[in-house]
């Protein structure tokens, strides 16, 4: 049975507030109580001069995703995520005109993706690419995750709209939540989450890296072997607010899937 990701200690370091977050389309939740208000006005300051210099160096210092597909792999979906056949119908999982809403209240265990469950797509290599509607277009806050399971490992990737994450390796409880600045905050903007994994060698061991809007933010050791499968959802609440994630795109290339369905 597909199960909702561990509760994630939620310990969250102090970290500057880029400019863009401000406004935020909807009260700010998660990580920000009000004791910080105090701070607010020269951190604010701070953070504008920092993002002017990054602004101007800052694609330079990151890794980006990668636009090239390796030699052999096989673009198995390209489309948005609405096609009754690729998903299970059930609670908490709603087909809309613009793609997979997912409810985190009405469904725990997530919306698992039909064609990864009926064909082995991820043990021997992938790279998906998932885009969410912005986080003022939804009801509920905007806190989606992308679970590979049933694999060695099973690996949980977690963000919030706050771009709060954390990656887990089977045991969430253990993880802390880190920040991105790269993460979209100022609830108008679409946000982008991309999963590579490529098995590794001897040499060099098997890795899920995870990127945010282009930008690489994690980097882990997993052992993805077996049949694992996609699945896709929203934590249970964030601050007394219900978690939602609306998916408008999803592309998903792989090594060994040579069968699935594909759109625009």
């Amino acid at each position: 049975m597909i199960s909702m990701p561990p509760s994630v200690e939620r310990t969250t370091p102090v970290r500057p507030i880029p400019a863009e977050e401000i406004p935020l389309a909807k009260n700010s939740r998660g990580f920000f109580p009000s004791r910080f208000a105090t701070i607010f006005g020269v951190v604010t300051i701070a953070a504008t001069v920092i993002a002017l210099i990054l602004a101007a160096g800052g694609p330079l210092l990151v890794n980006h995703v990668s636009s090239d597909v390796p030699a052999g792999w096989t673009s198995v979906y390209d489309a948005t995520p609405n096609d009754p056949a690729s998903w299970r119908a059930q609670e908490g999982c709603n087909i809309t005109a613009q793609g997979l809403d997912a409810r985190g209240d009405q469904n725990q265990d997530g919306c698992g993706f039909v064609p990864s469950q009926e064909n082995d797509l991820l043990s021997q290599g992938f790279i998906l690419k998932a885009t969410l509607a912005p986080d003022g277009s939804l009801k509920g806050y905007q806190a989606p995750f992308i679970a590979i399971k049933g694999g060695s490992d099973e690996v949980y990737v977690v963000f919030e709209q706050s771009g709060a994450y954390t990656v887990c390796i089977n045991d969430c409880l253990r993880n802390t939540l880190n920040f991105t600045s790269a993460w979209h905050t100022d609830g108008f903007t679409t946000n982008s989450i991309a999963v590579e994994y490529r098995p590794g060698s001897d040499a060099q061991g098997s890795r899920i890296v995870v990127y945010a809007n282009g930008q690489q933010i994690e980097a882990v050791a997993a052992d993805i072997s077996g049949n694992p499968t996609l699945v896709f959802g929203a934590l249970r609440e964030v601050d007394g607010i219900y978690g939602e994630a609306l998916f408008t795109h999803l592309t998903l290339y792989s090594a060994s899937g040579s069968s699935s369905s594909s759109g625009s």
